[in-house]
């Protein structure tokens, strides 16, 4: 049986972008749209591989993806369809 409406504990994690591409924009934007890139798909699996992981565990997990929140805060998505999490709620609950 699955409750909704609350949660019993929340995980954020983070990848750190190579600063070499973000110090030299606009220039860079190239470099730094496939650093941006590897990242949101290096955050996609490992919130997967850490959902899997505490399932077999026993516990009911939810991961969410990278963009999670980020289209709807910017106008870009209708409500109905929005993400059910902000990821910048769950890293200031974290600190």
């Amino acid at each position: 049986m699955l409750i909704y409406g609350y949660a019993a504990g929340i995980m954020s994690i983070g990848y750190k972008l190579n600063y070499t591409q973000i110090q030299n924009l606009p220039k860079s934007k190239s470099a730094y749209m496939l650093e941006h890139d590897y990242a949101i798909r290096h955050l996609d699996e490992s919130s997967h591989l850490i959902a899997r992981f505490l399932e077999e565990k026993g516990y009911l997990v939810i991961g969410f993806d990278s963009g999670a929140g980020f289209y709807h805060e910017a106008g870009k998505t209708p409500k109905e369809i929005a993400a059910d999490i902000s990821h910048k709620h769950v890293a200031v609950a974290c600190a």
